[in-house]
């Protein structure tokens, strides 16, 4: 993912994945934060003819990732989400409280944090082929709205197992393969 790709990014994110982190108007800011740190976070888009149709983030450490995003910065933006009724107070609290009680599942917390897929290119194997590409190792951890029957079958369907409900969340675990078979020369 680039800087050029954030507009397209943050319009499928809106209209498939309408958070409280959409409604704040602060995707932009997490976007260039994701790219802002290779190391630590993965930001992948998906592309059929040249058009953005899909993207995944991640981050190796979710305890880090944190401190980035509850920067002092991001605090006229949440306020205004509140003012205008874009997000409401109890919800800001409770994914306040659902992220705290995620992250003290495992340090470090190695997560997808958000995975789209436009819908007229949904159920055509983008997003599994995202979810494949990422560089990790060891593993990875999702959450998804305990609602969201949808995004809870993908993940089951990619081998992930839910092992917790925390408040609105419910956590899917993973183990990636944690090195490539060696070929034996001899």
């Amino acid at each position: 993912m680039t800087p050029s790709d954030f507009n397209a990014v943050i319009r499928i994110h809106e209209r498939v994945l309408p958070t409280a982190t959409a409604r704040m108007g602060i995707l932009s800011f997490f976007y260039k934060t994701m790219i802002s740190n290779p190391f630590l976070h993965i930001a992948l888009v998906a592309t059929e003819n040249k058009r953005i149709v899909g993207a995944i983030t991640a981050t190796r450490d979710a305890h880090q990732t944190q401190t980035f995003l509850s920067r002092p910065s991001l605090l006229f933006p949440v306020l205004s989400a509140v003012m205008t009724r874009r997000i409401t107070i109890r919800e800001l609290i409770d994914r306040l409280l659902t992220e705290r009680a995620i992250l003290a599942l495992a340090h470090p917390y190695q997560t997808i944090l958000t995975l789209i897929v436009d819908i007229p290119w949904q159920r055509n194997g983008i997003g599994k082929k995202l979810v494949s590409a990422l560089p990790m190792r060891g593993t990875l951890y999702v959450d998804t709205e305990t609602s969201n029957a949808k995004a809870q079958s993908f993940y089951e369907r990619l081998g992930f197992r839910f092992i917790k409900t925390i408040r609105s969340s419910i956590v899917a675990v993973k183990t990636l393969n944690t090195a490539p078979k060696r070929k034996i020369l001899g």
